[in-house]
């Protein structure tokens, strides 16, 4: 599990592989997150709910005009 923290409320996450693909899409809050104050986890499954690979994986949050990327190397799993 990916957990992002204080997070801008609401907000959008992209999750993309370094191939540049959409691996994943959600908002924060809805109904399919878990989130509390600004905060909310990634299950590491892509959008057909399949586990995805270890490897590197971009995070892109959008909040209004605000927009961030966030980058991890560590082995997921």
């Amino acid at each position: 599990t990916v957990r992002f923290f204080n997070l801008p409320i609401p907000c959008r996450i992209h999750i993309f592989d370094v191939a540049g693909m959409r691996i994943r899409e959600f908002e924060v809050p809805s109904e399919q997150t878990q989130t509390l104050g600004g905060m909310t986890d990634w299950d590491l499954k892509n959008r057909d709910n399949v586990p995805v690979s270890g490897g590197l994986y971009i995070a892109v949050i959008e909040a209004g005009t605000l927009e961030m990327a966030v980058a991890d190397n560590d082995q997921l799993r």
